[in-house]
């Protein structure tokens, strides 16, 4: 059998035991007070710097609980800053060959059209506009090999910043914080100590909403329905 707990009766439980009873003079059993169990996790591993909760203090949801170092994570950031930095200058660098490319290409199609309406007029001699036509197609395939290498500039650039993002992330993770408000049950590290990434620092129960399990004799079920009431005292209170 179980039963719903909430609100402020939450606080009053002092241990994961209880007894509950079926009223003066009825069945008494022994029941446990369970509630929502949250492994809060270090995202970042690390050296802990600092722990901020202790094991039976109250906490609330987004609270700081613990600090990792992120020593070692700076230095990267700085390493991937300086990175974007010069992605930066490669692309400039490609982005005005790739112009120059352009205005070569449109500069030899006029040139191009040009000889070609004069060669009608025999004005000029085939092997010219054949020159003209060669010199046309290698600056096609020059502005095409000018636009490859913007891109793959940018590409790069578009990875160094999503490295960059990731490290954002992972030291912004350092802040481990409460998940949920609620008691915490467990204390896994000291400071000083190193985690590894995602494994749990702290233990909370969620205590918004907890509930009590009894376990009654198949002779007793015949006499109990949905709805019958108990009333819960709290050991040592």
């Amino acid at each position: 059998m179980k039963f719903m707990l909430k609100g402020a009766a939450l606080l009053l439980i002092a241990s994961a035991l209880g007894s509950c009873s079926g009223g003066d003079g009825g069945d008494i059993y022994t029941c446990v007070v369970e509630g929502t169990s949250v492994q809060v996790p270090a995202m970042t591993g690390g050296r802990i710097i600092g722990l901020y909760a202790e094991t039976g203090e109250a906490v609330a949801a987004g609270q700081v609980l613990a600090l990792i170092d992120t020593i070692d994570l700076s230095f990267q950031r700085a390493q991937l800053e300086a990175a974007v930095d010069e992605i930066g200058v490669q692309e400039e660098i490609a982005l005005t060959a790739r112009g120059r490319a352009s205005s070569e290409l449109e500069y030899l199609r006029l040139n191009h059209e040009r000889l070609s309406n004069l060669l009608e007029g025999s004005a000029v001699t085939r092997q010219a506009v054949d020159d003209a036509g060669n010199r046309l197609r290698n600056a096609e395939a020059a502005l095409a090999t000018a636009g490859q290498q913007v891109r793959t500039v940018q590409a790069k650039k578009r990875q160094i910043e999503a490295q960059l993002a990731l490290v954002d992330k992972q030291i912004a993770d350092a802040l481990v914080t409460a998940v949920t408000a609620g008691i915490v049950t467990n204390k896994y590290y000291e400071p000083g100590e190193a985690v590894p990434r995602m494994s749990p620092v702290y233990e909370i129960i969620d205590t918004r909403e907890v509930w009590g399990k009894i376990y009654v004799g198949e002779e007793k079920l015949p006499s109990i329905k949905a709805g019958d009431e108990v009333r819960i005292n709290i050991d040592g209170m």
